[in-house]
């Protein structure tokens, strides 16, 4: 018998076999009992979606209801704030996702709850094998002020995004080799100044030796 069956019981028949101190006595102990139940099944939502988040290695966060949010910002809308709520039932759909797509598997996971694919620019940042998968999710998108690009131009998308990220590295390599040539430089000056060269150039570079030191051993 539930606590609300037992609790309807007692109400009608209260007059004949109880007190009215004993109702309300049994009233209050249900009650309680209910909030205890109550706040049980939060602890067990809470330690679920935990659990999914330290499995899955979740990318997304918490507000002050304490509820979870997944985030996906830009990934279905332009220029757009955006996350998915996950809920103890949404765990067994997560993680098939995440074993179908390496990479994406959030990403899938709401494209497949919201039966929407991503905004066409994304896919240039979605592995090919994984296209096939958003395809499914929903119809095609057009392109517009909230999703931008078009369906056409998908391997545009991916080849202007490897070549920004192969500038990136030439970048980075360049910048590499710029620093180490600047370490080569500020250790010959360290030495210069080690070996006691009293040429009058030398008298100030105490401070160009703690730099020197600093640069070389960050």
């Amino acid at each position: 018998m539930s606590h609300e069956e037992a609790l309807s019981i007692l109400r009608s028949h209260r007059c004949e076999t109880w007190s009215f101190r004993s109702y309300n006595r049994l009233r209050t102990y249900i009650r309680a009992n209910e909030q205890r139940d109550a706040e049980l099944a939060e602890v067990k939502r809470v330690r679920e979606i935990v659990r999914l988040i330290e499995d899955l290695e979740l990318d997304g966060f918490w507000n002050f209801d304490g509820k979870y949010f997944v985030d996906c910002s830009d990934s279905f809308y332009w220029a757009c704030a955006d996350a998915e709520e996950l809920n103890p039932e949404d765990g067994e759909a997560i993680r098939k996702a995440h074993g179908e797509s390496k990479f994406n598997g959030s990403l899938l996971w709401i494209a497949r709850k919201r039966e929407i694919r991503p905004q066409n620019a994304l896919y240039g940042y979605i592995e090919d094998e994984d296209w096939p998968l958003f395809d499914a999710c929903g119809p095609e998108r057009e392109a517009n002020l909230g999703c931008h690009g078009s369906t056409a131009g998908r391997k545009e998308y991916r080849a202007n995004r490897e070549a920004a990220d192969k500038k990136k590295r030439e970048e980075s390599e360049n910048l590499r080799s710029e620093v180490e040539r600047l370490r080569a430089v500020l250790m010959n000056l360290k030495f210069a100044v080690q070996e006691k060269s009293y040429h009058p150039v030398f008298e100030d570079f105490g401070p160009l030796v703690i730099a020197a030191d600093a640069a070389l051993n960050p």
